[in-house]
């Protein structure tokens, strides 16, 4: 059995040794026509620059993981990961912590206080954090609670990070990108905030961490992003999700996580911002539904984010139709427009006069969605009579959405879809067959 060998007394650590001269050779380094810190080199956009401190850095690491091993006051060659507070875990300990010593040390200039952390980080045991989703589309001016645990708060209150930094720096011309889809032009205005606790903060490196509430805390906020669609209307998309802990000195692998979008806005309009009574409310009331009632409110609010992307007519009209079958279908194939307009109208409520156009709109929404299945095309300019008024097909899908989004809303805070075969037969509260 291999013992370690103890430093003299009057002898300066071999780890503080080897940090002491990398900082001084971190002190003298230059970087050709350019004044830039270390740091900041391997965060250069140059890539001569960033590539020379990285290979810099590789040399600076030259024997500092073999004295780490060396040290007793540290776990050997004992393996640790860390968890990244999204659900997953990165390599930590003795593999890269060579390379994250050094990197502190510049931070911190002090090759004690590097190791410091070192110690504070492998002998923690949890540690709390907030998990961060930001937004496209729905702006708010202050804080809003909008459950027990999520809050949505303006994207310059979240802590620094380096996730912030590149959300807020999010624009169109940024390292000569092109732009993809509108929202290459528009920043995200806010987040979705929930506090966690991680533990363990590091693990064994052989065991496997498990991520079942991670990822329904992943769903949870992703779904809340959706809710909140129908609250304006407005398209509301989620953007950037990333981990940070409350003790910067854990924020060691700055990690994040993005949407995948199947259908991409092509134009982004300026959203009002996010009403802080009724959004809390809506987002409550729908998270209180039951699975089933759930499961088709979501879908027809899929649809109705989609209808507002979409920037053909036919299309929206289609995404419309389906939002309205998910909500007020049976099931049966037969007389599927009628029992729409009639379920709508009815749940929706309203004057005599607001039923009659609402049914209107219902039927021409459908007839646009008809003909676009059927012959593959709308003519944009197309206009119709409701109500004594002239509408363009384009006015019509408009009237349609806001409709839809009552409907929505309507069964929300209802609770539950009624069961169409007693609704279709009785009176309702506010109805009644001379309107």
């Amino acid at each position: 059995m291999s013992t370690q060998t103890p430093e003299p007394q009057d002898r300066e650590p071999e780890l503080e040794r080897l940090l002491d001269s990398v900082l001084e050779k971190i002190d003298s380094t230059r970087y050709p026509n350019i004044e830039i810190p270390f740091l900041g080199a391997l965060r250069s956009e140059d890539r001569n620059v960033w590539w020379g401190a990285v290979t810099q850095l590789q040399e600076l690491t030259a024997g500092i993981k073999d004295a780490i091993l060396r040290d007793s006051r540290f776990p050997g060659e004992h393996v640790r990961m860390m968890h990244s507070g999204l659900g997953g875990g990165s390599g930590f300990y003795p593999n890269f912590v060579d390379q994250l010593l050094v990197r502190r040390a510049a931070q911190l200039g002090s090759a004690d206080k590097a190791i410091q952390w070192l110690q504070k980080v492998l002998t923690t045991s949890d540690a709390t954090g907030r998990l961060i989703l930001t937004l496209w589309g729905v702006p708010v001016e202050s804080e809003i609670q909008l459950t027990d645990d999520v809050k949505i708060v303006p994207v310059e209150r979240l802590p620094e990070s380096e996730q912030k930094r590149i959300v807020i720096d999010h624009a169109f011309g940024v390292g000569g990108r092109m732009p993809t889809s509108a929202l290459d032009f528009a920043a995200p205005k806010s987040a979705l905030v929930i506090e966690r606790q991680v533990a363990p903060l590091t693990y064994d490196g052989s065991a496997t961490p498990h991520h079942d509430d991670y990822i329904s805390t992943h769903e949870l906020l992703r779904e809340i992003a959706l809710v909140l669609t129908i609250v304006g209307p407005r398209v509301s998309l989620p953007a950037m999700l990333w981990f940070t802990f409350d003790d910067s000195d854990f924020n060691v692998w700055p990690s994040s996580m993005n949407s995948l979008m199947e259908i991409m806005p092509t134009q982004f309009g300026n959203n009002a911002n996010l009403d802080p009574d009724e959004a809390p409310e809506m987002v409550r009331a729908y998270l209180a539904l039951p699975a089933g009632t759930r499961q088709h409110v979501r879908v027809a609010i899929e649809r109705i984010s989609q209808a507002q992307r979409r920037r053909s007519v036919g299309d929206r009209a289609v995404e419309l139709a389906t939002a309205l079958e998910a909500l007020v279908g049976d099931g049966a194939n037969n007389e599927m427009t009628h029992k729409v307009k009639v379920r709508t109208v009815r749940l929706v409520g309203g004057s005599r006069d607001e039923r009659i156009i609402n049914a209107a709109i219902i039927n021409k929404t459908y007839s646009i969605r008809s003909k676009l299945v059927h012959t593959g095309r709308i003519d944009e300019n197309a206009t119709a009579a409701i109500a004594g008024s002239h509408f363009t097909v384009s006015q019509i899908v408009d009237r349609g959405l806001s409709l839809c989004v009552q409907l929505t809303k309507k069964i929300i805070m209802r609770g539950e879809i009624p069961d169409w075969s007693l609704f279709d037969i009785t009176e309702q509260p506010g109805y009644s067959a001379d309107g």
